[in-house]
């Protein structure tokens, strides 16, 4: 006999008798026996029955029912014949049809747009609906916008690309018509959301600027030796800075230390994929006229300890999730968003131009620098951050708290929107001290001895004699602030004063004034002499090198008297040109 595999089975006989088998079957529960029906048991052996292709391993009875154990498992479309006793007989074959069954999916970097699901049998070349798969890209669905089926594969073209470090998944549910199915009609079951493989590499993109012949120097450290890829054919790496030696679309740097390359892009754009996460320091791209500049986004580049982004770049993306950052400085065009809330291990956050960040800098009790302005609506008490020693903030933050503990600080500046409170008094180690907007800062300068640059406007109440610090070169305060205290010891080195008003009263003759635009307006209950106005205008006069600059002293300070008009001609007259205003 000739054993068959098409769509059904038999099986022949040979001669006719009452005896004879009655039904054959092979059921989909047990594709390896071949199950008879006479009409009664019957002593038979099991070498009495033929199958083409298949061995007849043993034979049992159950009532009158003979079943043939196969050496192997009968399957769907196989067409059987039994012999017995040179008599064929066909074998009805109920194995039902293969069902294809998942594996697998993937998104490859080469086709970050195309997710592929693979099962385990060639599929028919039926494709189902779009509406029959789910994809879900970090929890938010992903338009599927075609199905191709190719040998396993299912082919699902996404509506836009999966970055690196994207969390995809795939479900499929069965629809009522073009169901998956494999080329025997089995068809594929319903599964629920499944992991796909993102095998994406992080990407960025390198622009060309201008004649393009300039040349871009790129920076990182990396925890790993890490691959950097050009594509296209205007772009190159170079190891050198003039942009030519060492030509090549692959860079490789290792772990250890700062790593440099050089950039070219000569025309359009190019882009740049990185190889895996393990970039931990972006220390700079920086672009001379006519070379590239760089754009993408960061926020998958969640190893980043260190970064600095500046100049005309567009880097974009939310550094909220990149919680090992230590160090943040960003400037220019880009446009970095996200909350800073939970960046706990920063030390150094510098944040201006275009960029967006947001949240509370109350728990970011690490910090040691603090410089936010331009766009930036960062929030939240300083009150707790004991280790800063910059405090740079302004525009449309809302920074509050007390600085009173925070005696780490040598640098303030606050203004704009911010609402900064407590007494600077225990503040000694500042050397600038530049307080206006809302805020009501108070306190004594007293002590704050290595103060090079004093400015407090608005709000604030600060007060103190200023005789001991001899450091200052710029003395602007005015608002409700009393600072009090003799110019005398601190004037040389001044190129700026105004304390308008001020608590003054004492001024003692012989100061050596420097280069130094005045105005002193003492308050009222305050206020300089006479002898003192006419003092301090003969010390400025003898001081040749004021020049050209506006000396008001009025407020409550009494008239100056004919003892100073030797000094106030000195001073208004041809060489020195200063402008005098008194009472």
């Amino acid at each position: 006999m000739t054993f068959i595999r098409g769509p059904f089975i038999s099986i022949a006989s040979r001669g006719g008798s009452a005896w004879t088998p009655q039904t054959l079957v092979v059921e989909n529960a047990a594709p390896t026996n071949v199950v008879i029906t006479f009409p009664s048991a019957k002593t038979v052996l099991a070498s009495d029955f033929t199958i083409a292709a298949f061995t007849v391993l043993s034979g049992s009875w159950t009532g009158n029912i003979y079943t043939l154990v196969l050496s192997a498992a009968v399957v769907y479309g196989d067409i059987l014949n039994v012999v017995y006793k040179s008599v064929s007989y066909p074998v009805t074959n109920n194995v039902a049809a293969p069902i294809p069954v998942y594996v697998s999916s993937v998104v490859e970097n080469a086709t970050t747009t195309l997710l592929e699901m693979t099962y385990n049998m060639t599929l028919a070349n039926i494709t189902p609906a779009t509406t029959a798969f789910t994809v879900l890209v970090n929890g938010v669905s992903r338009t599927v916008n075609g199905v191709a089926i190719s040998t396993t594969k299912v082919q699902l073209t996404l509506a836009s690309a999966v970055t690196f470090g994207d969390v995809v998944t795939v479900a499929y549910t069965k629809p009522g018509s073009n169901q998956l199915q494999a080329t025997a009609g089995g068809q594929a079951a319903s599964i629920t959301a499944q992991s796909v493989t993102n095998n994406a590499l992080i990407l960025l993109t390198v622009t060309s600027t201008g004649t393009g012949a300039g040349v871009s120097t790129l920076s990182v450290t990396v925890s790993a030796t890490t691959t950097f890829t050009l594509d296209g054919a205007n772009a190159n790496f170079y190891t050198n800075a003039g942009g030519t030696l060492g030509a090549s679309k692959t860079w490789a740097p290792t772990a250890g230390g700062t790593r440099t390359i050089y950039v070219k892009c000569t025309s359009g754009s190019s882009n740049m994929r990185i190889s895996a996460n393990t970039v931990t320091q972006w220390n700079g791209w920086s672009s001379v006229t006519d070379a590239a500049s760089l754009s993408g986004d960061i926020s998958k580049l969640t190893s980043l300890t260190y970064l600095n982004v500046q100049g005309s770049n567009t880097i974009s993306g939310s550094i909220a999730a990149l919680t090992s950052l230590t160090y943040v400085i960003v400037d220019g065009n880009n446009t970095i968003s996200g909350s800073i809330a939970a960046l706990t291990s920063l030390t150094n956050l510098a944040a201006y131009g275009n960029n967006t960040l947001t949240g509370s800098v109350a728990v970011l009790t690490s910090l040691t620098y603090l410089d936010v302005f331009g766009n930036n609506t960062i929030s939240g008490s300083i009150a707790a951050l004991t280790s800063l020693t910059v405090l740079v903030v302004g525009s449309t933050n809302t920074v509050s708290g007390s600085i009173a503990a925070l005696t780490s600080l040598t640098y303030v500046l606050v203004y704009g929107s911010n609402t900064v409170s407590g007494s600077i008094a225990a503040l000694t180690s500042l050397t600038v001290l530049n307080v206006r907007g809302s805020n009501t800062v108070s306190g004594s300068i007293a002590a704050l001895t290595s103060l090079t640059n004093l400015t407090v406007y608005g709000s604030n109440t600060i007060s103190g004699s200023i005789a001991a610090l001899t450091s200052l070169t710029n003395l602007d305060v005015t608002g409700s602030n009393t600072i009090s205290g003799d110019l005398n010891p601190i004037v040389s080195d001044l190129t700026n004063c105004n304390l308008n008003p001020c608590a003054m009263i004492d001024y003692t003759a012989g100061a050596t004034w420097g280069n130094t635009g005045v105005t002193i307006n003492p308050s009222a209950t305050y206020g300089y002499s006479s002898g003192e106005i006419d003092n301090m205008l003969i010390d400025m006069a003898a001081s040749v090198a004021l020049k050209s600059k506006t000396i008001t002293l009025q407020g409550s300070s009494a008239a100056r008297t004919a003892a100073s008009n030797a000094a106030v001609a000195t001073l208004t007259g041809v060489g020195r040109t200063c402008t005098v205003v008194t009472n």
